[in-house]
């Protein structure tokens, strides 16, 4: 489909796509959202971007609704140990401060990642947590991921994945927490 960037469509599908899913598309952004819908509209039978719009726009809220357009407006690339600075900052300096913390009052530790996709990323958390255990003795550990995507969510409770995943991290890490299934999925 070729879409025109029609503001008369795009302002109230924005606002609509805002309003059910929690993602903000600004007008800088519209021309992602357009090809997005568009891409939507030829998998779910829609003649054109406009009328895959339309529905979306005047069809009542549902979490069928939601789940079927998520897939196409989020980005489900992800692989283990994807953001690494920000966990050697955990790991160095936010986890030991609230673990001291903890030790001295409250005995829980919950740590909640949003946006998890299919899963690495709260898995590369629990990895690092796993391996700093000695210090977060006798805490309650939990973490909670999050994402509106039930494909990546489906993906993330089998915990299967491919080699792509592990592009980042040294063999340990596949090796001392993933099983090998066959045809390169872990």
């Amino acid at each position: 489909m070729d879409v025109a960037l029609d503001h008369a469509v795009l302002e109230p599908l924005s606002r609509k796509v805002t309003e059910r899913l929690g993602i903000s598309f600004p007008v800088k952004q519209w021309d992602v959202l357009a090809r997005a819908f568009s891409r939507a509209g030829v998998d779910l039978g829609f003649a054109d971007f406009n009328a895959c719009a339309r529905w979306f726009i005047t069809t009542p809220n549902s979490r069928e609704l939601v789940e079927k357009v998520a897939d196409y407006l989020t980005i489900g690339e992800t692989y283990f140990m994807r953001e690494k600075n920000s966990l050697e900052i955990i790991a160095r300096e936010i986890v030991p401060q609230i673990a001291n913390q903890r030790c001295s009052g409250e005995k829980r530790l919950r740590l909640w990642s949003v946006g998890c996709a299919s899963g690495e990323e709260a898995y590369s958390l629990a990895i690092l947590l796993h391996r700093m255990k000695e210090q977060l003795r006798g805490l309650d550990i939990s973490i909670m991921a999050t994402d509106i995507n039930p494909n990546c969510l489906h993906k993330a409770r089998e915990g299967i994945y491919n080699e792509w995943s592990f592009r980042s991290v040294p063999l340990w890490f596949k090796h001392s927490y993933f099983t090998p299934l066959g045809r390169g999925r872990f």
